[in-house]
């Protein structure tokens, strides 16, 4: 046997041993500062572990999902939307957060025109950060390294080194916190709100408080149209298939509540006129109304459609309901979603009466 060749080994064993030691210590000094100076405040996934048996309600999908408000609703509920969310991204969500929570028999998701017909992996620019993203917006579970293995391999890396965190921290001290608002957006088109609610709440559901301004209500209109419509010819146009896909989704969604006599509910929610009723989205409006008469054939989903409902208030050009041109601000969540547990409640007497009848 070579010696020296024993000798490099022992030496490798000895290198490896030592470097392994060192990164050890490393990830324990780091994780112990990030524990101390992280802010103490709850965030949604804290609440969510630490109550997941408290909640009966879920809504998933785009950033429209914070027009339901859980309180007017008469659901104790938890938004788990990320911006931008597409149906493969709620399925996903839905997969992991159902199956923890075991008392969640009501699943809502707002689909607005458009939403069934785009896909984040023919919009994202960069779809390994975009799942990443998602994976870090929910409870670890085995189902994320199916969905995506690197990006959940690259959470629990940061998980149990949080170099990021702890750069964040650094980067706070030297240069202080930054608000910057994007270029678009202009600070005198926006209002505070009347309702307030305490940070648990806003955590609950991302509400908004602010009110846009009625005379921007056409500009930022025009700019969101643009940016949805490009969402959707560019998904299109990578897959036809998308949208008979969400929809297969979404049945699959609604089955994995069956077992709990759950429901899925669906809903277009409130939109301004300037958005709704421009021609780009008018376009869509046909094909979207009849993927969600299809998907309304199915036992447990049901299907609304409220995107009128501000407009005789909003007739003499007033605004008291719209965070921008196609969100709700909580004011307007909050009538929206009581008007919703109505037409809920109303449907669910209906059926009620049918049954007897048939009876």
């Amino acid at each position: 046997m070579n010696l020296s060749s024993i000798l490099n080994s022992k030496y490798l064993l000895r290198f490896l041993t030592v470097l392994l030691s060192v990164l050890f210590l490393f990830s324990v000094i780091v994780s112990a500062f990030v524990s101390y100076f992280k802010d103490d405040k709850q965030t949604k996934l804290t609440l969510f572990e630490g109550n997941k048996d408290g909640f009966s309600a879920l809504a998933l999908g785009t950033s429209h999902s914070i027009g339901f408000h859980f309180p007017s609703l008469g659901v104790d509920g938890i938004n788990f939307h990320d911006g931008g969310g597409d149906i493969e991204e709620a399925l996903f969500k839905a997969d992991i957060l159902v199956e923890q929570a075991r008392y969640v028999d009501i699943v809502f998701l707002a689909v607005s025109p458009g939403s069934l017909h785009m896909s984040q992996r023919y919009i994202s620019d960069d779809w390994g950060r975009r799942r990443l993203a998602v994976i870090n917006n929910l409870p670890v579970a085995f189902n994320a390294f199916i969905f995506n293995p690197k990006a959940s391999f690259k959470r629990l890396l940061f998980k149990f080194f949080p170099i990021f965190e702890f750069r964040q921290i650094i980067r706070t001290w030297l240069i202080g916190e930054s608000s910057q608002l994007s270029a678009d957006v202009s600070v005198s088109c926006f209002g505070k709100g009347i309702v307030e609610l305490d940070y648990q709440s806003f955590l609950l559901g991302d509400y908004k408080e602010e009110i846009i301004s009625p005379h921007c209500l056409a500009e930022y209109a025009d700019s969101t149209i643009k940016k949805h419509i490009q969402y959707i010819e560019a998904t299109i146009l990578a897959d036809s298939n998308v949208p008979q896909l969400n929809v297969k989704r979404l049945v699959k969604l609604a089955s994995m509540l069956k077992d709990r006599y759950g429901r899925l509910v669906l809903v277009v929610p409130p939109l301004t006129r300037e958005y709704y009723e421009d021609a780009r989205i008018q376009k869509w409006v046909p094909q979207h109304n009849a993927l969600l008469a299809e998907l309304a054939e199915q036992t447990n989903i049901e299907v609304y459609d409220f995107h009128d409902f501000f407009y005789e208030q909003m007739a003499d050009g007033s605004n008291d309901f719209f965070y921008d041109d196609d969100h709700l601000a909580l004011p307007g969540a909050i009538e929206f979603s009581k008007a919703l547990k109505k037409a809920m409640d109303d449907r669910a007497i209906s059926r009620e009466q049918s049954k007897l009848i048939s009876n």
